[in-house]
């Protein structure tokens, strides 16, 4: 805590201070929410501020710039409440004209004390007084005009009044750059001369105690009070204090006083003899010097005012309650933690079970202070017999027992009792074997049971078990399970204890086959699921390979056998599970007729199947069955397009079969060729047509054909024709291809014979044709020969050929000729400027080229309203920007042709509006 307050009022003489008192860093004073709010109109301290508080409030201000801003350094913070409104003047008056001290003036009015900016500065002064000016004097006057003073300035030590409204609020932050920067002597702020009034009279009262540990109440206590209050109000006996019911304050002091200069908070009172241990009361009271305590304002602190404090008696054991292996000791008043012996020497411990060992111990909540009631103390085991036991104290290895907060020793020898029950010693079992809905009893003793102590069972997991908190549930788990019981006490000394046990639970068995129907002969393979821990029995054994096994191959007799198979383990229930097996007779035989063996491909051949005995119902099924006409039956139809053999199985209902096979010889039924590389001809041509690998050959239809019963007639139809020729084989087999033969149409170009142009137009040609390919000659005056809608622009008169082809090869070759005509000039007689399109500006109408050398517009009075150079531009019916009126207009035109032939005109025009 900081224990600064003021000092020096109109109403309270005082003698200024000869040396200032430095005060340590960070007063509450020197952050802006902690100003001290001034009273009278006057006020001096004789304390020297280091630092700038715990916010840094103010760090630039108006009279600062990027290199010294002028903010806080060695501050303290003033605060001024305006009562009623008027000029506010002040003188600060250092008591060491060399002293160097500057100050800002900041408008706190309804602003949070905790967001100060620059732009709240209403005044600064950062005044050089190296060397000393005006004694070092400086403040706010009636007659300067200036609002800051930058900082370095030197002669500028006054500063405008301000103009208060009641209820402002003002913070006045004083720097002291002391003799060269250090340490200064204080300083009074003077107000005389002000017209407003900020007296805060709040009358002082006791707030609170405080000891820097219990023991010290003994001797001394620090009173702390709300409000400063002057030194020299502070009688040096403490005659200011009154103490109840009993005890002698032999002395008073005022922190941070200098002697009876200055203003304090804090105020520290020392009893003599020591007080004993009591509750108290402390009041104030008129002392020698005729008051109490008096603020800065001359209040007194009222003698109703009230603080209470005790002062402990001696430490002793209290408590001590066992948890397990953790000791909770407590002692009657507060021990230093630092007196406890962290290897628990200050302590041993008897009991029925003879000393406890114990390892450590130490001190638990200490407060700040290092002072605790509380000592966990650790055994190194848990007791093995229950009864009462006492734990006494000693001096342990530290050289004392536990202290207290007057570093007096708890007595050797003093003690207290706690009751203890033993750790219960558990037996089970590692290990137990079940079945399922058998069961086992999880068989758990407790071999050193403490009469009167009620066990808790806890057994994990619960899965399985018909009561989890009993000592000996039954555990039927749906499988192997691992269980683990905590037992415990409803006494908390007890330490609980564990133990686990793993039940193997058999889990039966079970055939997974279903009950099956086999042809006679046949064996089944049975499958069994289960713990080969069992032992398995078949009955009856007939055609069992081994009945005492899980997994035998039966062959069952002819008819139904049910065969039962049975589980036996020792310690439960036997269990039984049956499997029906059934046999019957397979059929004799079977036998496959065809109408033949032999087959051109894509021809049928009929099938019949006959499988005895023929008065069973047996079903039929072919195969490869894609080369069959039917999925089943006896008769059926092969269709399949290769050599290769067919397969009938008659099969009764149960599964039993016969098979039958026979081979299907096919003859290849795509044996025909066609060899026609080309088969497609421009208008009037022809083609060789050409077949093969038959012994005979037939064409359709016969138009275009030199012969239809040979192998490679030539084909000259006049239209496309789709031809077939059919061949035969030596087998007699038939084979059909086509072939189509184009007849692809004549290539044309159609376009006009011939073109007139002028000079510098061009011809862009798009002529009507089938053609694709294109070639054209010469290629002078042409943008593409190899174009179909080439840009013509010669520049004689010229023919152009091209050659032109098909996509199918067709070709054809034809011309058109290019003439080329004199340039061709000509002038409008009217215009309508505005309208748009080519009537609507006046200019040469021209078809060819040409060069304009002048060309001039005159009104009727003769004056020249347009002239221009270029043959494109033409007059727009103004002159200089204004629409000229409807009428007559002179025109003179001169123009060169390419040809260098000169059209010279003079004319009129008729402007129409």
């Amino acid at each position: 805590m900081r224990f600064l307050s003021f000092l020096l009022l109109a109403s309270v003489g005082f003698v200024l201070p000869v040396q200032a008192q430095l005060l340590p860093v960070n007063q509450p004073e020197q952050d802006a929410c902690n100003a001290l709010q001034l009273c009278g109109n006057t006020f001096t301290t004789p304390f020297s501020y280091q630092g700038n508080g715990l916010e840094a409030d103010l760090t630039q201000t108006p009279c600062g710039d990027a290199f010294n801003p002028c903010g806080e350094d060695n501050v303290v913070w003033l605060k001024l409440v305006v009562s009623t409104a008027g000029s506010i003047v002040f003188t600060i008056t250092p008591v060491d004209q060399q002293d160097d001290y500057d100050f800002a003036i900041v408008n706190a009015t309804g602003i949070n004390c905790n967001n100060i900016t620059t732009a709240n500065v209403i005044r600064c002064n950062f005044n050089n007084n190296q060397p000393v000016f005006n004694n070092g004097v400086l403040g706010l006057n009636t007659t300067s005009t200036l609002t800051s003073v930058p900082g370095g300035t030197t002669g500028s030590p006054f500063l405008q009044q301000i103009t208060a409204a009641a209820g402002d609020v003002y913070l006045i932050m004083i720097n002291n750059f002391g003799a060269g920067g250090g340490p200064s002597s204080g300083f009074t702020i003077n107000f005389a001369g002000s017209t407003a009034t900020f007296n805060d009279n709040t009358p002082p009262h006791l707030n609170s105690l405080t000891s820097a540990t219990s023991c010290t109440y003994k001797n001394t206590v620090t009173v702390h009070l709300n409000t400063p209050v002057a030194c020299n109000s502070i009688t040096a006996t403490g005659s200011d204090f009154q103490l109840t019911p009993a005890g002698t304050i032999v002395s008073a002091s005022g922190v941070n006083c200098n002697g009876a200069n200055g203003y304090t908070e804090n105020i520290v009172l020392n009893f003599a003899p020591a007080l004993a241990p009591a509750n108290y009361t402390l009041k104030p009271k008129l002392g020698t010097d005729g008051n109490t305590l008096l603020n800065l304002c001359g209040t007194a602190v009222p003698v109703t005012d009230a603080l209470t404090f005790s002062v402990n008696a001696n430490a002793a054991f209290a408590t001590a309650a066992l948890n397990c292996t953790t000791l909770t000791l407590t002692t009657n008043v507060p021990v230093q933690c630092g007196s406890v012996a962290a290897n628990a020497s200050d302590f041993n411990i008897t009991g029925p079970g003879g000393p406890v060992t114990i390892t450590n111990a130490v001190g638990v909540n200490c407060n700040p202070a290092g002072f605790s009631n509380t000592i966990n103390i650790t055994l190194a085991n848990p007791v093995t017999t229950t009864g009462t036991y006492t734990i006494h104290a000693q001096n342990g290895t530290d050289g004392n027992t536990l202290l207290d907060d007057c570093s007096t020793g708890i007595p050797v020898g003093n003690s207290v009792t706690f009751n203890a029950v033993a750790k219960p010693v558990l037996t089970l079992p590692a290990t137990l074997t079940t079945c399922i809905n058998d069961g086992v009893v999880l068989p758990l003793q407790i071999t050193n049971p403490s009469p009167g102590v009620v066990y808790t069972y806890n057994w994990t997991p619960a899965t399985g078990l018909n009561n989890a908190t009993i000592a000996q549930p039954l555990a039927d788990p749906t499988g192997d399970q691992n269980y683990t019981v905590t037992v415990g006490s409803t006494n908390t000394s007890m330490c609980t204890s564990t133990a686990t046990v793993a039940v193997h639970s058999l889990q039966g068995f079970d055939i997974t086959n279903n009950n099956a129907v086999v042809c006679e002969g046949a064996t089944v393979q049975i499958n069994v699921t289960g713990s080969d821990e069992y032992t398995y029995t078949w009955t009856p054994t007939t055609g069992v390979s081994n009945p005492n096994i899980k997994n035998p191959v039966i062959t069952p007799p002819l008819g139904s056998t049910i065969y039962m198979l049975t589980a036996s383990h020792p310690g439960c229930t036997d269990s039984s599970q049956t499997i029906t097996l059934q046999a019957e007779p397979n059929p004799d035989g079977i036998e496959i007729f065809a109408d033949k063996t032999s087959v051109c491909k894509y021809d049928t051949v009929a099938l019949h199947a006959i499988a005895s005995p023929s008065t069973f119902n047996f079903t039929y099924t072919w195969a490869p069955a894609a080369d069959m006409l039917f999925n089943g039956g006896p008769n059926n139809a092969y269709i399949g397009n290769t050599s290769g053999n067919i397969t009938v199985t008659a099969s009764t209902p149960i599964g039993c079969t016969a098979s039958a096979n026979l081979f299907i010889t096919v003859f290849p039924g795509d044996f025909l060729q066609v060899n026609t590389n080309d088969t497609g001809y421009c208008v009037t041509g022809e083609i060789q047509l050409e077949a093969s690998n038959a012994v005979s050959y037939k064409w359709s239809p016969p138009m275009g054909l030199s012969a239809t019963d040979i192998a490679n007639p030539v084909a000259s139809p006049h239209t496309t024709t789709n031809y077939m020729v059919i061949g035969k084989d030596v087998h007699g087999c038939r084979d059909t291809q086509n072939v189509v033969v184009g007849v692809y149409p004549a290539a044309a170009v159609n376009m006009p014979d011939s073109v007139r142009l002028y000079h510098g137009e061009t011809y862009h040609l798009e002529p009507n044709t089938n053609c694709t390919y294109f070639s054209w000659f010469p290629p002078a005056g042409i943008d593409d020969i190899h174009s179909g809608d080439p840009t013509f622009n010669p520049e004689v008169r010229t023919r152009y050929f091209v050659t032109a082809s098909t996509g199918h090869g067709c070709s054809t070759v034809d011309s058109i000729d290019i003439l080329i005509e004199e340039t061709v000039i000509d002038m409008p007689n009217a215009f309508a400027p505005g309208t748009g399109g080519p009537n609507g500006v006046f200019k040469p109408s021209k078809r060819g080229v040409a060069k304009l050398k002048s060309f001039n517009v005159y009104n009727r009075w003769g004056q020249k309203v347009f002239e221009s150079s270029n043959i494109d531009k033409g007059w727009d019916g103004t002159f200089n920007d204004k629409p000229q009126p409807m009428g007559v207009y002179v025109y003179t035109i001169d123009i060169i042709t390419d040809s260098g032939s000169a059209f010279t005109r003079q004319g009129n025009v008729t402007l129409v509006r």
